[in-house]
């Protein structure tokens, strides 16, 4: 296979996943600009192609919400090819919070490891459930239910 061809499939692929990414923060409410959501793959190689691959580290955005500057998201675009693992989640969760940032979407090539996986280590809680129903909960999204307990010995 021809590594010029190998290297700008993997460019426009990127290319379309930046701008994928754009809209849907945009579609969020979120501060983007036309000329991100717009930009020609031209103007994505000039910004982002170095050494003969995407930087995709590089592409590592933080947006501020229309409505909430202080409503920050990270979009974070890893550089591993291969699966990541919980070591790489914990230093991108501690850059968010050295900048105060409790939102973050984490773009990744391959897939997370099992114990990076937080969907598959924590408990489930069904949607009809009286809490759930309470605070709104929608699926996917995470909590801390902190409550006394007499077996825990809290």
């Amino acid at each position: 296979m021809d590594s010029l061809a190998e290297e700008d499939r993997d460019a426009i692929r990127l290319w379309r996943v930046y701008k994928t990414v754009h809209e849907m923060v945009h579609d969020r409410h979120y501060s983007v600009s036309q000329a991100e959501i717009d930009l020609s793959l031209e103007d994505f190689k000039y910004q982002y192609f170095r050494n003969n691959k995407v930087d995709r580290q590089a592409m590592t955005f933080l947006v501020q919400h229309n409505e909430d500057p202080s409503n920050q998201l990270l979009v974070f675009f890893t550089d591993s090819s291969e699966s990541i693992g919980i070591k790489e989640v914990k230093k991108i969760c501690e850059k968010m919070v050295q900048q105060s940032i409790m939102k973050g979407i984490v773009i990744y090539q391959k897939g997370l490891t099992p114990s990076a996986n937080k969907d598959s280590q924590l408990p489930r809680i069904q949607p009809n459930d009286a809490v759930a129903k309470y605070y709104g909960l929608k699926r996917g999204q995470v909590v801390r239910i902190v409550r006394n307990s007499e077996t825990a010995g809290k």
